[in-house]
């Protein structure tokens, strides 16, 4: 019984640490989960606009991984933007 409510209090004081880790991340942009509309009706200035402030978040919030992938996102939406632009 004592196993039991051992497992179960380390499990219950875990959780904070782990949901706290990804407090703070736009999975939406990370690797669009959940997305509800949010990013999907956003225009291409606006999707900048979020990669950029999600990016100056850094290693404090997000992986080394995370983080090349947002930048990459960045890139590509730039690279449209200018194309959409220049006609």
């Amino acid at each position: 019984m004592k196993t039991i409510i051992g497992a179960a209090l380390t499990i219950a004081l875990c959780v904070p640490f782990v949901s706290s880790a990804q407090e703070g991340k736009d999975l939406c942009l990370v690797n669009s989960a959940n997305c509800v509309q949010s990013v999907q009706n956003d225009s291409f200035q606006e999707k900048i606009s979020k990669l950029e402030n999600e990016i100056s978040k850094g290693q404090r919030v997000y992986t080394k991984e995370e983080l090349d992938l947002l930048e990459k996102k960045l890139n590509d939406y730039k690279s449209l933007q200018a194309a959409l632009i220049s006609g």
